[in-house]
């Protein structure tokens, strides 16, 4: 599976014959939730589909029992308003999420 192309510095990426979304995105280790909102899908994407992965620099995390937004942004150095672009407002233990400095 071919994640990304030389000279793509945005992160696009087409879904190919065979591949589900879920799987393109934990091979990137990115949790498929927060790709989704990235890119305004309400349902899985379908073959052939363009899609937006986030620039380098954002990593996956797990929210453990008592993080807050506030609590996770500041260990991170996340904006709140940047967070919740990419996480949604709610938060619970196991969900993994996207962190990391906008640019």
């Amino acid at each position: 599976m071919k994640l990304q192309e030389e000279n793509n510095p945005f992160g696009i990426y087409r879904l190919e014959k065979g591949e589900y979304f879920e799987g393109v995105c934990a091979a990137r280790g990115l949790p498929a939730l927060a790709v989704a909102r990235l890119n305004g899908f309400t349902r899985p994407p379908e073959e052939g589909q363009m899609i937006a992965f986030p620039p380098e620099g954002y990593v996956s995390v797990c929210v453990l029992a008592g993080d807050t937004l506030a609590s996770v942004c500041k260990k991170y150095g996340m904006e709140e308003a940047a967070f919740v672009r990419l996480n949604g407002e709610r938060l619970y233990p196991g969900q993994y999420v996207l962190v990391g400095r906008e640019k």
